[in-house]
């Protein structure tokens, strides 16, 4: 019988000396049972206590020398073992429960002197190194020598940081690393993304920055979209973002500076829980409508071509707009109510539709029948902090506007200043 945990021995003898009475706690192997050569139902039962700093182990004997069993907590893992001789509390924690009551269960018998033969006791034998090491959950390769060709990457592993090593492609054992949250493979030549690392479903962080890469997975879009808050893409060579892009939306960090992005997907504004966004020296000739949903506490657009004359060239002329179809109509209302729907409900060609709706500035929702133009926003409405868009100190970015009607058009805009966005209620 063994079990696998995180021990601290304390020492009751010690606190009456005025010393500290426990140790710091350890991964541990424990195993109860008899010395080799006694496998009679008569031999002495032992509790066996291995370490990686004593593989040999310690051992306590049970029948008239454990005076109590602490199993308050047995739910969580945790458990304690009250030993006489010598004065010992063996303190069981990060234990697996199951695995844990087993182990308690075989003791009160042995304390009980009953019947253990139906329960497998172990041989108490030396722990090896791998049995008691503490599992890696870190690792870091900085150079072509450090990095494991022979060896596999620990399963254990939650960050991984493979940096400066020049790959020109992922390798696909990180993609079998399930428990990893943070994966760093900045400062590499990497210039596409295998669509293995979608299995990577509890991913947190994505650092790739300073590689090749020229596109963003859809794949990874969606297996990412319940689990990615940062995503580092500083320079790159992006050029676009695909719509896929927008499931992301618990990411709560986006950096995009020094790619050649000439525009943002149309539903941005998805990104609902998005705080802080750099796209500086890109492309960019303007900004989705639906960058008005987002509620950012830093944003830096520096060194974009902004396109200022398209704003500069509008003007007050009545346009002409056709009339919804009721179509359209029934479109606009199932997405004002926010009416669920999938595939199974209705034919996948109507989700695509209802998919492809845009955000007027009053909110509603519109498809071909609308009106767009390219108007001036001050970046601040939608950020506390704004790094200024040139070195004029401008902060204000052109708006690929969009108007659901004729009506809206003439509220939101300035008639004092055309071209500029005065007011929106999202």
């Amino acid at each position: 019988m063994r079990l696998v945990c995180n021990l601290q021995v304390g020492n009751r003898l010690l606190p009456t000396l005025n010393l500290t009475g426990r140790k710091k706690s350890n991964k541990t192997q424990l195993s109860l049972g008899r010395n080799p050569g006694s496998d009679s139902k008569d031999g002495e039962l032992y509790i066996m206590v291995c370490t990686s700093k004593n593989l040999n182990g310690t051992k306590y004997k049970v029948r008239g020398n454990v005076e109590q069993v602490f199993t308050k907590f047995m739910d969580q893992g945790k458990a304690t073992v009250r030993v006489k001789e010598p004065a010992h509390d063996l303190i069981v924690s990060q234990a697996d429960v199951i695995q844990l009551k087993s182990f308690l269960h075989a003791l009160k018998l042995g304390l009980q002197n009953k019947d253990i033969g139906q329960v497998k006791l172990s041989t108490l034998r030396p722990a090896s190194s791998a049995q008691v090491e503490k599992q890696k959950t870190r690792l870091v390769v900085t150079s072509r020598r450090d990095y494991p060709l022979t060896t596999s990457f620990p399963y254990s592993l939650e960050s991984l940081k493979i940096s400066t090593c020049t790959l020109r492609k992922v390798d696909g054992r990180i993609s079998s690393l399930k428990h990893l949250t943070v994966l760093d493979l900045s400062e590499n030549q990497l210039r596409d993304l295998p669509d293995d690392l979608a299995k990577l479903q509890h991913l947190a962080e994505l650092h790739l920055q300073n590689n090749v890469v020229e596109k963003f997975p859809a794949s990874l879009c969606i297996a990412y979209s319940r689990s990615l808050r940062l995503l580092d893409m500083n320079n790159n060579m992006l050029s676009c973002l695909p719509p896929q892009f927008c499931e992301l939306t618990e990411l709560v960090n986006l950096k995009l500076d020094n790619n050649q992005l000439a525009s943002l997907p149309k539903n941005f504004g998805n990104l609902i829980n998005l705080r802080f966004f750099a796209a500086s020296s890109n492309q960019l000739k303007s900004i989705p409508c639906t960058f008005l949903q987002l509620t950012l506490e830093s944003v830096d657009l520096y060194g974009n071509p902004f396109d200022y004359e398209s704003v500069a060239n509008v003007r007050s002329e009545m346009m002409l707009v056709t009339i919804p179809s009721l179509f359209e109509c029934a479109a606009r209302v199932a997405r004002k109510l926010r009416i669920p729907y999938t595939s199974e409900d209705i034919p996948l060609q109507l989700c695509h539709y209802l998919d492809s709706s845009q955000r007027c500035v009053c909110g509603n929702h519109c498809f071909e029948t609308n009106i767009r133009k390219t108007l001036s926003l001050d970046i601040r409405r939608v950020a506390q902090t704004v790094a200024t868009l040139n070195n004029h100190g401008g902060i204000r970015v052109p708006i690929a506007a969009v108007f659901c009607s004729l009506t809206c058009y003439k509220t939101f805009t300035n008639v004092l200043r055309p071209g500029e966005l005065r007011y929106f209620k999202w």
